[in-house]
């Protein structure tokens, strides 16, 4: 359970094996992170080495939310999701100190998480941020999972979506409540889906060379892969594969969509218009 849950909820679990564990939570951080162009590396990969490059970045991502003591909350797919502010260290901190030291936490490992990508230069990241309250919970009881729900997730997830290649894009939500050590450029309005023209910022960070990512006329930035596992052949039977790991049915789902269990059982097109 210590591997599958934050250790506060295994506790509660083992107090009361039974009970429900459920609370509201005024302010939060989340951040999603999407591999970009996954479908079209994964068709080009075998299933063996589809797991190791994904467990490569994602065990990285762990190590980076250990050392700046960010929650892990779930791998869908190839999505990585990590939050501050949920467990009670971060609540019993904020209502001394605030939000913003908290959210420097997460600012730090989308940092990390850039520079690695930068770094490797093998696949770019798609990154969202967003602030405010949620509801937490454990759902399940065969394979219990720390669940977050709310409009927070919601507006965290399409940040994600209708953000930029290699860049982190958070709204006036997250930049209200960033220390002044942390710097931003404001991208404009951006259309999106159940709230119309949103304002919205990008992270300023080292790397802004983005000559490595090839962006087709459309708009989207697909990297130049350099490691080998990248360039194999075509393999088929990588859906199933996927199906296997996350427990879902890919083959059964529209391209470009993906099952996020944080917003309920909602299909979520990844080209939200």
């Amino acid at each position: 359970l210590g591997y599958m849950l934050p250790p506060f909820i295994v506790t509660n679990l083992l107090k009361d094996p039974g009970g429900i564990i459920a609370e509201s939570i005024d302010q939060a951080s989340i951040l999603f992170v999407m591999m970009e162009e996954f479908d079209q590396l994964a068709s080009r990969t075998s299933p063996e080495e589809l797991l190791s490059f994904l467990n490569r970045y994602f065990t990285n991502m762990d190590r980076m939310c250990i050392q700046h003591k960010v929650t892990k909350i779930e791998t869908v797919g190839a999505e990585y999701v990590c939050a501050v502010g949920v467990v009670p260290e971060d609540r019993d901190f904020q209502e001394t100190h605030g939000h913003q030291d908290i959210v420097e936490r997460l600012i730090k490992v989308a940092r990390d998480i850039l520079d690695l990508q930068y770094k490797q230069r093998e696949v770019a990241f798609r990154m969202g941020m967003h602030t405010g309250p949620i509801v937490a919970g454990v759902v399940g009881s065969k394979l219990p999972r720390f669940r977050l729900f709310g409009d927070t997730i919601n507006t965290a997830a399409r940040m994600m979506q209708k953000g930029l290649p290699g860049e982190l894009q958070f709204g006036e939500a997250t930049r209200s409540c960033l220390p002044d050590s942390v710097q931003f450029s404001s991208r404009g309005l951006i259309e999106m889906k159940g709230k119309g023209q949103v304002r919205t910022y990008l992270l300023r960070h080292a790397n802004t060379n983005r000559t490595w990512l090839r962006v087709p006329s459309g708009g989207s930035a697909t990297p130049t892969p350099s490691h080998p596992s990248i360039v194999s052949g075509q393999r088929p039977q990588l859906l199933r594969c996927l199906s296997s790991v996350v427990g879902t049915r890919f083959a059964d789902m529209d391209v470009g969509c993906r099952i996020d269990s944080f917003r309920t059982v909602d299909r979520v097109n990844h080209s939200i218009d």
